[in-house]
């Protein structure tokens, strides 16, 4: 993990100071990565590159940005490709020369040898190894990377598939500039920084903003996952390199023999965890006793000892929401050395601004606090790359509010739903109990203005959330709500600190497979993700495998709302707040006294006005 950030001129003549502005760059997101910072200029200061580094492999200085025998293309990545060692080896036999031991190294011969849009098939590869559209679909990773080529005069920036690693982007008529986060925008005065008011509307009446390609930041943008955009002087392109819609077609094993399709998820899985082990650093893991992480450590433990691993955990005095009972059995049974985290409603509001800052964007609960502070303690111990067990809800469908959705689908099948109806009867109680769980309707709490202003952007939003199929309702969770939406969260979490993040269940090939895989392999016999507890059964003990429901990073967001409740009337009622145009402030506090009352249960919507106003006075005033 690392920041990278860039600068394209459009104009050959700049009266503009770039190297002063490019140090100013690297100031901003010196938390990235403090190992290591090169930086590349060329064509008369018409292009900029800067790296400011988080060593995990091959940590020697000096090395950035990566360059090519001739020196004719540079190269800035945050990340790890971690397919990079077959794809060396056959660099090498092509004559290709590499000087570091760094994964990304690749990346710069590959164009060498396809440019950025291969013929099809590519030359002296013989097989189709390549995609047709551009090398990048090579790259096995996480990864946001750029590459300025001298010789064409042309700049190509790039996204891994699922967006694991962030880049925004500004431009006009005159100027491109990019990095990993987005306050490194603003160095350059002439950018603006304005509120989108459209993402604020679609935040505070749905909750989400992953979406689209806008941000909070009027006019600032965000490459979408599994894009690239390639800049020259004359034009810019911008297009799709993976979508998750065509890869289903891809998979001929026979999905009728269980036992192949179980091995073949346990071998990518496997595999997944496997090339994410590379690095010269200390590892350490998140464990909140769920079946995804614990997935996660239970590979780790079979392919080398997991006996003293650093595992982090948020903890709870609260019962209900404390996983111990779980983490404890497992960190007996691997050997792990449980540390455990016991985040506070006055520490989230003591540091709200720093948290808000990290994340750049307002958040949906103070879950994502949680999750921030565990990061905090990982640094804290020095640790630098952390496994992550997210993303197989969304492709196996482990969310409680799919099984009665999944009943839905299969209602025709009057013995298999009464069978699934029975087997699974309590995942339906409590999926009924949560839609009767009194909501506030949202739209009511804005301003007559603003919602007239944006009435009608929110159909298009539902009419994703809540599709006809359990697999639309995968795809949408994948690629534009739930998944980015996460993983954005816990990729500023942890750069925040200087972490690298590895999630294995996010890996192109196992979300690929997983998502082609039909029905009966994702539910069945009242269990949701069923394939990955077929595939753990003899590494998981069982109070982890027929666990039903989990927490998470589940923080007791209606407790801390009511403990911070002085603080948070004190915001509402303050001249900031009663003063925006988005909301109305009488109403806001109105129906919170009535949540402290006991007369409203959910604080969604307050959590997201509360991160809102702070993100509006972090970054606006």
């Amino acid at each position: 993990m690392s920041g990278i950030c860039g600068f394209w001129s459009f104009k050959k003549a700049s009266n503009i100071n770039w190297n002063l502005s490019i140090q100013e760059m690297i100031k901003v997101i010196s938390h990235r990565g403090q190992d290591d910072v090169g930086t590349y200029f060329g064509s008369v200061e018409q292009i900029g590159l800067a790296i400011t580094r988080l060593s995990i492999l091959d940590c020697r200085k000096g090395l950035y940005p990566l360059h090519n025998e001739d020196n004719s293309l540079y190269l800035i990545l945050d990340g790890e490709i971690y397919n990079f060692k077959p794809i060396k080896e056959r660099l090498l036999k092509l004559g290709h020369k590499f000087y570091t031991e760094t994964s990304e190294e690749i990346i710069l011969h590959l164009y060498e040898e396809q440019g950025a849009f291969p013929p099809n098939p590519p030359p002296k590869w013989g097989k189709r190894d390549f995609a047709d559209s551009t090398f990048i679909s090579e790259l096995n990773g996480n990864f946001a990377f750029a590459l300025w080529d001298s010789k064409n005069k042309t700049l190509l920036i790039a996204r891994d598939r699922l967006g694991i690693k962030p880049l925004y982007y500004w431009m006009d008529k005159d100027k491109l500039l990019f990095g990993s986060e987005i306050k490194v925008l603003f160095v350059d005065s002439s950018v603006p920084r304005e509120p989108n008011d459209a993402i604020i509307y679609d935040f505070l009446v749905t909750g989400v903003h992953e979406h689209t390609e806008d941000t909070f930041f009027k006019g600032i943008k965000k490459l979408s996952p599994g894009e690239y955009m390639i800049i020259s002087q004359h034009e810019t392109k911008q297009n799709k390199y993976w979508n998750l819609e065509n890869v289903a077609e891809g998979f001929s094993l026979p999905l009728e023999n269980e036992s192949k399709v179980i091995s073949k998820f346990s071998s990518l899985f496997e595999s997944s965890v496997k090339i994410r082990l590379m690095g010269e650093v200390e590892i350490g893991t998140l464990l909140s006793g769920g079946m995804d992480s614990s997935s996660v450590v239970a590979i780790l433990n079979k392919l080398h000892s997991t006996n003293g691993l650093k595992a982090f955990s948020s903890c709870r005095e609260d019962i209900a929401l404390d996983e111990r009972k779980y983490i404890e059995p497992l960190a007996r049974l691997w050997g792990l050395n449980s540390c455990y985290n016991f985040p506070t409603s006055g520490e989230l509001w003591a540091g709200v601004r720093d948290f808000i800052y990290a994340q750049e964007e307002p958040v949906r609960g103070a879950s994502t606090y949680d999750h921030f502070s565990v990061m905090k303690m990982a640094h804290e111990q020095g640790i630098k790359v952390l496994f992550d067990g997210q993303g197989s809800d969304e492709t196996l469908y482990g969310y409680i509010a799919y099984f009665p959705q999944f009943l839905w689908q299969i209602k025709y099948n009057i013995p298999k739903l009464f069978k699934e109806l029975i087997a699974g009867y309590d995942l339906v109680n409590f999926a009924i109990r949560e839609r009767l769980v009194g909501k506030l309707e949202t739209q009511k709490f804005l301003s007559p203005d603003f919602a007239n202003e944006f009435r009608g952007r929110e159909h298009q939003i539902w009419d994703e959330l809540f599709p006809c199929t359990l697999a639309q309702k995968s795809y949408y969770a994948i690629t534009k709500y739930s998944l980015p939406f996460l993983l954005k969260e816990t990729e500023r979490n942890a750069s925040a600190f200087g972490i690298e993040t590895r999630i294995p269940f996010i890996d192109n090939e196992l979300i690929e497979f997983s998502y082609s895989l039909p029905l009966q392999y994702k539910i069945r016999d009242g269990w949701t993700k069923w394939i990955l507890r077929q595939a753990m059964r003899s590494l998981l003990p069982d109070i982890v495998l027929k666990r039903r429901r989990k927490v998470g990073f589940g923080t007791p967001e209606a407790r801390w709302l009511k403990e911070l409740s002085p603080q948070v009337k004190e915001l509402f009622e303050s001249r900031e707040f009663t003063s925006r145009a988005f909301w109305d402030a009488g109403l806001v506090i109105k129906r919170f006294n009535d949540f402290c009352a006991g007369k409203i249960v959910q604080p969604d919507l307050f959590w997201r006005l509360i991160f809102t106003e702070i993100w509006l006075r972090t970054f606006f005033t």
